[in-house]
């Protein structure tokens, strides 16, 4: 048994941070226990399946197409109860201690779940991990099969060396969790950031790109990203590069402090340099989900500025749409005489949207009008 109890450990431990293994893991309690029946439920935070259930459900020995007959008794009470409110925390139990085997057959849950799919009419072992979210709780229920051993003391007792095993598995996944949709959160912020973002690890190979840098490494023009780096295609530049960067994660893990240096970065092109702004960040903290980032590179393209919609310029600044438009433009680089001709209007219209603007927005000159757009939150995207 030992040996037995020490293989489903390891298979626990596994699935704690891979959740597929749990199909392992049920398959080999099954063997255990004689070829049982299993459903195991799962807390997995963020997660809803079909039935719009919050739990993953892993299953040997049942039948997926009975799992709607399964929810449906659940809602109206098992005969021995359910999970979530079943006293069996500390130690794997027979349901037969509150509802007796002999009386099982009866019930319309075994009729139309149980019999149908081979289960024996008797109450199965329970354990519930009570932790719970949102109301619902992490269990197993074994069931034996027709015709296949009745439990023993020693299947109890073998479950019962898996508890405190189970209990951290499901806290370990749980925090995984936690992590992983604070990571996706995190990218999202800066996905919509108008400035390229390239978050280093500890040998400078990059952990997050944003969209913003991805769209700027697609021009090849200049700066791209390989899987150990960023580079420039200048030598002189990138060997620049490759200091800044080590100089930014020395500081990181040598000296837990924050500092940045910038560069410009030349482009084939001809067109105007990209910025650039290397910087270390704070020490990692054990709590952080990005803790392997030490560093990040932020390059900025001035020829390339992403405004947001019409209407959030209009809502920001209460300006009509003429005038969004018209901020939208100047933002953009082109002049007044520029827009006046894009727009098909004459320099006077030009002029007066101009001085409706700086009214609205408490600017004075076109430079600190564009200052103001550049630097608030209409360049960051909304979707």
């Amino acid at each position: 048994m030992e040996t037995r109890a020490l293989q489903l450990i390891e298979r626990i431990y596994e699935a704690s941070v891979e959740p597929s293994a749990w199909t392992t893991f049920i398959e080999e309690l099954s063997e255990a226990f004689g070829g049982a029946a299993i459903a195991l439920s799962v807390q997995r935070p963020g997660f809803v399946d079909d039935d719009g259930v919050r739990l993953g459900i892993y299953l040997v020995g049942l039948l997926e197409d009975f799992k709607p007959v399964f929810y449906e008794h659940h809602k109206r009470g098992l005969p021995w109860g359910n999970l979530d409110t079943l006293e069996y925390a500390d130690r794997f139990g027979l349901a037969s201690e509150l509802f007796p085997d002999e009386m099982v057959e009866g019930t319309d849950f075994y009729q139309e779940f149980m019999m149908p799919q081979g289960l024996a009419p008797e109450g199965p072992v329970v354990h519930n991990i009570h932790m719970e979210l949102d109301g619902e709780s992490s269990g197993i229920a074994i069931y034996r099969r027709e015709g296949r051993r009745p439990f023993t003391h020693d299947d109890l007792a073998l479950g019962d060396s898996l508890i405190p095993h189970l209990r951290r598995a499901f806290e370990v996944q749980r925090q995984l969790g936690g992590y992983q949709r604070e990571r996706l959160a995190l990218t999202e912020v800066i996905d919509r950031l108008p400035t390229g973002v390239v978050m280093l690890d500890s040998r400078g190979r990059p952990v997050i790109c944003n969209r913003s840098a991805e769209r700027i490494a697609t021009l090849d023009d200049g700066f791209r990203i390989d899987t150990d780096c960023p580079r420039l295609s200048d030598p002189q530049e990138n060997t620049l590069l490759r200091k800044l960067i080590d100089s930014a994660i020395e500081a990181c893990l040598k000296h837990g402090k924050a500092s940045g240096q910038v560069m410009p970065i030349t482009r084939p092109s001809g067109k105007q340099p990209f910025v650039a702004m290397v910087t270390s960040l704070l020490g990692p903290t054990q709590e952080s989900s990005i803790c392997d980032s030490v560093a990040a590179l932020f390059i900025g393209d001035p020829a390339d500025v992403t405004m947001g919609t019409r209407e959030v310029l209009e809502s920001l600044y209460s300006l009509t749409r003429a005038e969004a438009e018209l901020v939208g433009l100047l933002a953009a680089g082109n002049s007044l005489d520029q827009i006046a001709t894009t727009r098909g209007i004459t320099m006077n219209t030009a002029r007066s949207q101009l001085k409706q603007v700086f009214a609205k927005t408490d600017t004075k000159r076109q430079g600190e009008l564009v200052q103001l757009v550049l630097t608030g939150i209409a360049t960051i995207a909304h979707e």
